[in-house]
């Protein structure tokens, strides 16, 4: 960490780029949100490249997320999702995460279906038909939540998310009346 402040204050601007890029993952990783947001925000202000900024924007919403900056997370995961970078359905999953807790349901499902449609591992297409499936609920699509928890009964990732799955479709299917 001190070899990175260091590098951070005293290099020329590519080591100044790489020393705070080193130094925001290492905040992140060791749950130090604020710290690797300020890093982030240094290393963005120094005009790395356009590759270089994607992946900035990434770390910096899913910190900002994590700090419950859910309006400063959507705008830096806009940002990555504008430019078409190859994480980008799991930045759709973080966006969707945002916009919940902005309270903007119906633009988390859009944000949700969108990264299914991508090629997701099987634990995080779990947990976006989770997350589609609960939001779906909340803005009132019943219809199409008990679709989303048929589906992980029978496609969800492990056989315990396969029994939650089975569990929240028949509490919804006895409110409903199903």
């Amino acid at each position: 960490m001190a070899i990175y402040t260091t590098g951070a204050r005293l290099g020329v601007v590519e080591d100044q780029r790489r020393a705070l890029q080193s130094l925001a993952h290492v905040h992140y990783q060791q749950g130090r949100f604020k710290e690797a947001v300020e890093a982030l925000t240094a290393f963005l202000d120094l005009s790395p490249s356009p590759d270089e900024q994607r992946q900035a924007l990434l770390l910096l919403g899913a910190a900002q997320l994590q700090m419950g900056s859910a309006a400063a997370a959507r705008e830096s995961l806009e940002g990555y999702i504008e430019g078409g970078a190859a994480a980008t359905p799991h930045a759709r999953l973080r966006l969707a995460a945002a916009l919940v807790a902005e309270g903007e349901a119906s633009a988390a499902i859009q944000q949700l279906e969108l990264a299914l449609a991508e090629e997701l591992p099987p634990p995080q297409e779990t947990e976006a038909l989770f997350a589609l499936a609960r939001n779906q609920e909340a803005a009132g699509l019943q219809g199409d939540a008990l679709a989303t928890w048929q589906r992980l009964s029978r496609d969800a990732a492990t056989p315990f998310d396969r029994g939650e799955a089975l569990w929240q479709l028949a509490a919804l299917a006895g409110r409903t009346g199903e």
